[in-house]
């Protein structure tokens, strides 16, 4: 199996790997997709060496799906073996639904955090 290798970046402070997993698609978007099919993902991208896995609240239930995934993943995948990027300030698809304030800012963090059951996040 070949491995995706790692990049550093000028400070040093995460080798991220090269290619992230991008899990968008996990909310069903782009049509149903059952959880066998994220654990199955999250699994392979893993263990293929990708270490950043890439989502958002703006994404439907992504983060949730990827949340239980990498919850059953635990004990192949610890936590410290890969990095969460998550985004914030962005709800739907109306003006309205920007906000990037500093309450806002805080709360997407931690229902983040909530959803993709951990307790901190990387980017």
């Amino acid at each position: 199996m070949t491995s995706v290798s790692a990049v550093d970046l000028p400070d040093r402070s995460l080798p991220l790997s090269k290619v992230a997993l991008g899990c968008g698609v996990f909310s069903g978007a782009y049509g149903q997709i059952q959880q066998s099919d994220v654990l199955a993902t999250v699994r392979k991208a893993l263990s293929s060496g990708v270490n950043m896995v890439d989502t958002s609240p703006y994404y439907g239930n992504s983060e949730v799906r990827l949340g239980e995934a990498l919850k059953d993943l635990s004990d192949e995948f610890p936590r410290s073996s890969y990095y969460i990027c998550t985004k914030l300030g962005r709800y739907g698809y109306r003006k309205a639904d920007f906000d990037y304030s500093a309450e806002r800012v805080r709360d997407s963090v931690n229902e983040s955090m909530r959803r993709l059951n951990t307790s901190y996040l990387d980017i």
